[in-house]
């Protein structure tokens, strides 16, 4: 998870403009999403297939970081 975590903090951190503490705190959250929809999708909601939850889940995690900001002065550096 840490691995998952840091790689994504990389991302949000570059397409963000946050300081690292903040990009780890998102990466965090996208990842106990994705770990947690795993598990239910693993545990009996199998009636969406794989490649449906992973599209579903994808968009919505990346839907909503998309709208964070780029800017030096909001990004919390």
């Amino acid at each position: 998870a840490r691995t998952c975590m840091s790689a994504i903090a990389d991302l949000i951190s570059t397409d963000t403009g946050f300081s690292r503490e903040r990009a780890e705190l998102l990466a965090i959250g996208v990842t106990g999403a994705a770990e947690l929809a795993a598990r239910y999708w693993l545990a009996g909601g199998r009636s969406i297939s794989k490649d449906d939850a992973v599209e579903l889940l994808v968009g919505l995690i990346w839907r909503g970081i998309a709208h964070f900001p780029m800017s030096e002065a909001q990004s919390g550096r």
